[in-house]
């Protein structure tokens, strides 16, 4: 019976370090799985992450770009504005000048003006 129980222990405990090493290989098998799975995952992710800040950059670059677009416009606008103003009062002022310069003939050769609510007359 010692011999048996010998035996029988010899036995479990031969079939105990098996069962241990087909555990660590299954576990050992399960980490590489695993860790296979976890990178290709952090990859896949990583190429998200790249294509979402490319994305990102060129929205904000457009936005950028309309917002120095519409400054250039509201430029190129008031600097147009301004100049056809400008020429407008140049115009102007010499069509005074002429006016100013026919007057000061016209008295300058005996002719009065006459002013009333009408307006003045020569």
């Amino acid at each position: 019976s010692k011999q048996q129980a010998s035996a029988i222990e010899t036995g479990v405990t031969n079939a105990y370090k098996q069962h241990e090493q087909t555990l660590l290989a299954a576990l050992r098998s399960s980490e590489q799985s695993l860790s296979a799975a976890i990178q290709a995952r952090e990859k896949a992710l990583e190429a998200i992450l790249s294509t979402t800040e490319a994305n990102t950059r060129a929205l904000v670059l457009s936005g950028w770009k309309w917002l120095a677009g519409s400054l250039l416009a509201v430029i190129l606008a008031a600097s147009g504005a301004l100049w056809w103003t400008g020429q407008t009062v140049a115009e102007n002022f010499q069509l005074i000048e002429q006016q100013k310069a026919t007057m000061a003939r016209a008295q300058a050769l005996g002719m009065d003006f006459h002013r009333d609510e009408n307006g003045q007359f020569i």
